[in-house]
């Protein structure tokens, strides 16, 4: 083989620490060849990568990315574009395509037969790449070829090149996409490889230039070289391309994160007060121009819902788009002995006379959830609540008693009917009540029921008749807003037929779905169930002049 090298000094002065330009060349061309032991260690790297990211294991996929055999004809395929050799790459690229088709098969067949179906974090994080990607396989692609042509170094180089570049994990997670029929996992997965693919062949080039390899005298005379003397502007254009997807995803998380940031200053700068309250977590998710906030907030005073609607509409003005905060409050006690003389104090204002002594604060309050369970039940009942059931009893600052109640009715309930029962209830205690009310909305009783929506196997169209029974149950409160609609559903669906189902019933539903379906494996296959809850918190005062106990 004729190969030109540069003549320039200071790369001659460099030539001592590269291997021979015919070794490197000879160490690549036998890298051409797809023969068994080649194909039996992509299957093992793909197996091996496929068993890490459904187990979610990052040990296991960096033990597939040091065995994975891609990177020779990889960087064989470099050469071959530094050299407009066309024998060396038209071989080393059919053993790419070979080796691709050969992994995303292997990876799906195994993914059918796993019982391992559910997408996890590392799959997840494979299927959404972005500019930073690109760039980390330019950086691992140049450590490649300088580990391949350098005298030293390279055994202890090429692994963590292997693990950096992740060329097969890729590949692995493409093949569970296609067999999950998740496409926007496939697509993204295979844009990943792709990514690495381009990237690094291109960084190859560019150090196979610097080491001194030189395009063939008579390649250069020949008639293709046009195509070496603009491989480098080739080369650029197809970068430009696969980094239109990439700047737009990496866009889309710097967007999401600067969300967060706005979001956990404005909540901590708002909420948090030492020694007060304390905000200890904080997700959102960033959908249709909306942002819904779930926020946990520890505190030893509670915060009234004006001031959570009042954040709700700073944070809509400094975000620039609708926010829906939940709260989540946990009460905390400041000081264990005052809190415990004090709920005495307030049991004995209630019953009238001194608790037994030696009653923990849990005994007293479980006393007096007794009490306002018996209290409120002929209060709820004529309400058309069924079961009512006290799932809390708290009290707070200002001898406050706040009542959180769960049940079930066949109605929404009307705030002023609740505010009259918290009134007899503030009125019997002689104190100041908040009483919560959850409440599930039960179905009419028919057959089938109208909380039951069906699909077809495979389709994401729901069955016209439940559809039309569902919407005529919710129809009539499609303007209130005190309403949120859930849905659980039947487990063993793909995540993108799951997302088309949901997508097509937020559509043709009266109300509006928060968040995503839940599983429940007591559904049966293709159904729905749909979950309508009511929350509600009123105030009940007592009389101005209570008569005496």
């Amino acid at each position: 083989m004729n190969i030109v090298i540069a003549g320039r000094s200071w790369l001659r002065r460099l030539r001592p620490d590269f291997k021979p330009l015919e070794d490197i060349y000879n160490d690549l061309y036998e890298n051409r060849q797809f023969d068994a032991v080649y194909a039996l260690m992509l299957v093992l790297s793909c197996l091996i990568a496929l068993l890490g990211l459904l187990v979610n294991s990052p040990a296991v996929i960096i033990g597939a990315m040091l065995i994975s055999p891609l990177m020779g004809p990889i960087l064989s395929c470099g050469l071959a574009l530094t050299l407009a050799e066309w024998e060396l790459g038209k071989k080393a690229a059919r053993n790419v395509v070979l080796s691709v088709v050969e992994a995303i098969v292997v990876a799906a067949l195994a993914t059918a037969l796993s019982p391992l179906r559910e997408a996890t974090p590392e799959i997840l994080a494979r299927s959404n790449p972005n500019l930073m990607d690109l760039l980390i396989a330019f950086f691992s692609g140049v450590a490649g070829v300088l580990a391949l042509t350098s005298r030293k170094g390279g055994l202890t180089i090429i692994p963590g090149v292997a693990i950096a570049t992740a060329v097969m994990p890729p590949l692995a997670t493409a093949g569970y996409g296609l067999a999950t029929g998740q496409w926007a996992i496939f697509g993204g997965a295979f844009l990943l490889f792709f990514t690495n693919l381009t990237v690094i062949v291109i960084s190859a080039d560019l150090v196979f230039l610097f080491v001194g390899f030189r395009p063939r005298q008579r390649m250069q005379q020949h008639e293709h070289r046009t195509l070496v003397r603009y491989r480098i502007l080739a080369a650029a254009l197809i970068l430009a391309v696969i980094s239109i997807p990439l700047v737009r995803t990496l866009l889309t998380a710097a967007r999401q994160t600067r969300v967060r940031q706005e979001i956990t200053r404005t909540l901590r700068a708002t909420l948090q007060r030492p020694g007060v309250s304390q905000v200890s977590t904080v997700e959102f998710d960033l959908r249709d121009g909306e942002v819904s906030i779930n926020a946990v907030l520890r505190t030893t005073e509670f915060v009234q819902m004006g001031e959570v609607h009042s954040l709700e509409e700073a944070l809509s003005r400094s975000l620039d788009r609708k926010v829906r905060l939940h709260l989540e409050q946990v009460r905390v006690e400041q000081d264990p002995a005052a809190e415990s003389a004090r709920l005495r104090d307030f049991v004995a204002s209630v019953i009238g006379s001194q608790p037994p002594a030696g009653r923990t604060p849990g005994e007293l309050l479980l006393d007096l959830g007794s009490r306002t369970r018996a209290e409120l039940e002929p209060l709820l009942q004529p309400l058309g609540v069924r079961s009512p059931q006290v799932r809390s009893v708290s009290l707070q600052e200002g001898n406050l008693l706040a009542v959180q109640v769960a049940g079930a009715g066949a109605r929404p309930l009307q705030p002023d009917a609740l505010s009259v029962a918290a009134a007899s209830l503030a009125h019997g205690n002689g104190s100041r009540v908040q009483l919560g009310v959850t409440l599930r909305l039960l179905p009419p009783e028919t057959a089938p029921p109208a909380d039951l929506i069906s699909f077809a196997p495979r389709s994401a169209i729901p069955e016209r008749i439940a559809l039309e029974r569902a919407s005529a149950w919710l129809a009539p409160w499609s303007q209130r807003d005190d309403l949120t609609l859930t849905l659980e559903a039947a487990p063993g669906a793909s995540e993108a037929l799951t997302a088309r189902r949901l997508a097509e019933l937020r559509r043709r539903l009266p109300l509006k779905i928060e968040g995503s379906p839940a599983r429940d494996s007591a559904l049966a296959a293709d159904t729905w169930r749909l979950r309508v809850q009511q929350d509600l918190k009123v105030l009940g005062e007592p009389p101005a002049n209570p008569a005496p106990k």
